[in-house]
């Protein structure tokens, strides 16, 4: 019977595993594009962001976006 301490390693190591695996999924990374994503506020002048201040990046990350 195996003792607690290579029960523990076992563990250790599965856990290590998941997070390894759940770290190389990627995450759906936004675009920049001309306006705010949240708004639809022009950003034409300020190429590369992708919202227009920090109320409307903060508003779109709080609810849900649809599929």
């Amino acid at each position: 019977m195996p003792d607690y301490i290579d029960k523990s390693v076992e563990q250790q190591e599965l856990m290590l595993a998941v997070q390894l695996a759940n770290a190389k999924v990627k995450t759906p990374r936004l675009t920049p594009k001309e306006a705010c994503y949240n708004c639809d506020e022009p950003l034409v002048h300020e190429p590369g962001r992708l919202f227009c201040d920090k109320d409307c990046a903060d508003d779109f990350e709080k609810y849900p976006r649809e599929a």
